[in-house]
């Protein structure tokens, strides 16, 4: 519905979302209406009862760009879903004025059997656009999604990076006041990636409204003026980027002892997905999320392939919590550093497949880290990035002591150097 307040793109006052676990909720008929009146238990909560969103206010002015941040089962993606009327809430109103385009899935609204191009002219009716108006932007959006002479291919043809580059140059380039994201930054290659940061801040340089869900914090930082943090359906915090953002971090160093492996939901849109990440002592073999600064780690990557790759990566980024990467390595490294080393060729048939790789130590300085695993093609094309597995390094035995003069030398690397 329209804002009251011409002033604000957007406007939310107490949402709330509340499921029933394997229950449909419509009712069709006057008997299962009858029916459900004399029916008590229907009405009692049960165990997997649910509620995905409770009490969520905010408010974004024109101009304004507002992460959204949270663990897994957050309520994120609800509130998205809300917000674009995919889905109503129990509870509260929301409000906005202008346009709205949403990008919640890759490819969302695209019709399969439709081209490319005719998606583009589809996409730009339903959000009231002339054919006229369509075509100004036409050739803007086919040169900044790079899709080239594929524009003229049904896109149940496309990759998974095809799809997020028409989808994104779609929602961005059709103009609407409002642009809702979640995480379609996280497939597709980096460089587009970056062009689309881009193309955001231009937007909210122009007046535009965005709402941005991602777990890359930097993309976050460069873009949103402010963030909201959701935990269990509620709002834990809401403002300044940066605070909020070390609120989250520091809130979720505190959880080390719940969360020794994460498990992540296959997403069919994607042609490679990471299902799982998980973290152990390669000496003990113990699950931790604490390891001395002298004691090697070891990663067990999950993943699946939807179809055949004739060559695939897994690439572990290791970030310094709320700072850059630190430390990266390609399924491929150890035989790249020794050509007499077997190449590591990455399992590439269509399936479910698990590797492992351990990070040497000692090479972590004393500190908190979080890991990042990605599935592609070298840095050009990333299938899938997961992230949110968190672990701390540290030297209570003053183990490194014995080989440099302080316990805690500067830097983040320590490994030791020969010195003649």
């Amino acid at each position: 519905m329209k804002s009251t307040h011409s002033e604000l793109a957007l406007e939310c006052e107490g949402i709330s979302k509340y499921y029933r676990i394997g229950e449909v909720t419509s009712i069709f008929t006057l008997t299962d209406y009858v029916a459900s009146c004399f029916n008590k238990n229907s009405r009692q909560p049960r165990k997997n009862d649910f509620w995905a969103l409770q009490n969520v206010s905010f408010e974004l002015k024109h101009g304004q760009a507002l992460g959204i941040i949270g663990r897994n089962g957050a309520g994120k993606s609800t509130l998205l879903k809300i917000l674009s009327r995919i889905t109503h809430p129990t509870h509260g109103r929301f409000g906005f004025n202008g346009t709205m385009a949403s990008l919640l899935e890759v490819g969302t609204g695209f019709k399969q059997e439709l081209s490319g191009k005719d998606n583009i002219f589809l996409s730009g009716s339903v959000m009231g656009l002339s054919r006229h108006q369509i075509k100004a932007v036409y050739d803007e959006i086919v040169e900044f999604s790079e899709i080239g002479t594929f524009i003229d291919t049904p896109v149940k043809r496309y990759s998974s990076g095809m799809y997020v580059r028409l989808a994104f140059a779609v929602a961005a380039h059709l103009d609407p006041d409002i642009l809702i994201i979640d995480e379609v930054l996280a497939v597709g290659d980096l460089k587009f990636q970056k062009k689309c940061l881009q193309k955001m801040n231009m937007a909210t340089k122009a007046g535009k409204t965005i709402i941005f869900v991602s777990h890359q914090i930097e993309a976050m930082t460069q873009l949103c003026n402010s963030v909201l943090y959701l935990e269990k359906g509620q709002v834990v915090e809401k403002g300044p980027t940066l605070e909020v953002i070390q609120t989250y971090q520091r809130n979720m160093m505190k959880d080390f002892s719940k969360e020794e492996q994460l498990l992540f939901e296959l997403n069919p849109e994607k042609e490679a997905c990471v299902r799982a990440i998980s973290i152990r002592s390669a000496i003990t073999a113990k699950p931790s999320h604490h390891y001395d600064i002298c004691e090697s780690i070891e990663l067990t990557i999950n993943f699946e392939l939807l179809r055949h790759f004739s060559d695939l990566k897994v690439i572990v980024f290791i970030y310094q919590l709320g700072g850059p990467v630190i430390w990266s390595s390609f399924s491929t490294d150890w035989h790249n550093f020794n050509e007499k080393e077997p190449l590591l060729i990455t399992p590439k048939e269509k399936g479910d497949h698990q590797i492992k790789v351990v990070i040497p130590a000692p090479v972590l300085n004393t500190g908190q880290y979080e890991v990042e695993v990605g599935l592609g093609l070298n840095l050009e094309q990333i299938f899938d990035l997961q992230r949110g597995l968190y672990f701390n390094v540290t030297d209570l035995k003053n183990s490194y002591s014995s080989l440099v003069t302080s316990t805690r030398a500067a830097g983040q690397i320590v490994t030791p150097m020969q010195w003649n």
